[in-house]
């Protein structure tokens, strides 16, 4: 109880003095705006006050922003914290946070339990289109301050079925490892495309890149499509920041999307796969991080290579990590990779991507 009112008090007394400012613009304060405040941290961080932008919106549309303004809490953060308050004069914006631990994956005993967790935390759900049934997974965002990202996750051909469950197995599971990543306060959707013969893609994997002139979308893939729109409607979505990774099969799954409906998507990162370099001019237009193994024999490494070429010469500024040596199975190599030279972190990079109206 005396914490609970030391910490009132100290908010009470920061906001007194913030009342004493000058306002910053004209008329009523309406309400106070925060930017770039972190969402996950690691216990004993404190809140970056200086990475703050704070902007002061008054009825009369001024939008000023503000230094003077009161930080709680602005000791070093502990697990029990879920929540940051930012006030300025009389207004108060609360966010809230998640404050943890990085995991110990020490053991493959500790791996397994860790992702058989996360697994769990996906729900188990399914969508009609048509005569047709479409099964997915679901990860619903830990930390809410308004409309949440949403990460469309492909997986490869090992993992097609009516299980409801194989689609988990490789790579989507590995971007939870820190406790820091962003992926646990997205939507994370994962369908699962139906047994053989049925493809996210109707080309051989073998022959590369393809024409989505000559190759119609697949009825799986219009499924996919059909529930990111209905996801895309959903205000609890932010729709700027919706993206896409897929892998193997998954990765021409990508490269479909983004060249069939790029305008949905903040960014792409298809591994190990293949598209259509005649898109290029489409999809130059999104941000893109493509990664392959120089060895791989299951996709050619040729057909990523020409895709990057072609994007480049219509003018995107598309990423591409070449992992040597590697064969097709980098798809957790790539959505681990940290970064090297001038390329980022893969999911660094990814959840900067934002789209802007045209």
């Amino acid at each position: 109880m005396k914490k609970v009112f030391g910490i009132l008090l100290a908010l009470a007394m920061g906001f007194a003095l913030c009342a004493c400012a000058p306002a910053d613009g004209s008329g009523e304060l309406v309400s106070v705006e925060v930017e770039n405040l972190r969402v996950r941290y690691l216990e004993g961080e404190r809140v970056e006050r200086d990475a703050l932008d704070v902007y002061a919106l008054y009825a009369d549309g001024t939008r000023t922003k503000v230094t003077d303004f009161a930080l709680l809490p602005s000791r070093a953060l502990t697990e029990e914290d879920r929540e940051v308050r930012i006030g300025y004069r009389d207004k108060v914006a609360v966010k809230k946070i998640a404050v943890g631990r990085e995991p110990d994956l020490s053991t493959s005993a500790k791996r397994t339990a860790f992702d058989s967790a996360r697994k769990g935390e996906f729900s188990r759900e399914t969508a009609k289109f048509g005569s047709a049934e479409l099964s997915y997974r679901l990860r619903r965002p830990d930390t809410v301050n308004g409309p949440s990202p949403l990460v469309v996750f492909l997986h490869g051909s090992g993992e097609r079925g009516s299980d409801n469950d194989a689609q988990l197995k490789n790579c989507i599971l590995r971007a939870f490892d820190s406790f820091l990543s962003e992926m646990y306060d997205c939507f994370v959707l994962a369908p699962q495309c139906p047994a053989a013969p049925a493809q996210w893609v109707d080309t051989p994997w073998a022959a590369g890149n393809y024409s989505t002139s000559a190759v119609a979308e697949s009825e799986p893939l219009r499924a996919v499509w059909s529930l990111v729109e209905q996801f895309l409607n959903d205000p609890a979505v932010d729709s700027a920041r919706v993206y896409v990774i897929g892998l193997s099969m998954g990765g021409f799954g990508a490269w479909d999307l983004l060249a069939r409906h790029g305008e949905a998507f903040a960014a792409g990162m298809p591994i190990c796969g293949g598209g259509d370099p005649a898109a290029a001019a489409e999809l130059a237009k999104i941000p893109i991080y493509t990664f392959h193994g120089s060895a791989d024999k299951t996709v050619p490494v040729g057909g990523t290579r020409e895709m990057v070429e072609a994007v480049r010469a219509a003018g995107g500024n598309i990423l591409y990590k070449e992992f040597a040596g590697m064969g097709h199975g980098i798809w957790d190599d790539a959505i681990s990779f940290d970064g090297e030279g001038s390329l980022p972190a893969a999911l660094g990079w990814l959840f900067s991507q934002r789209r802007t109206a045209e």
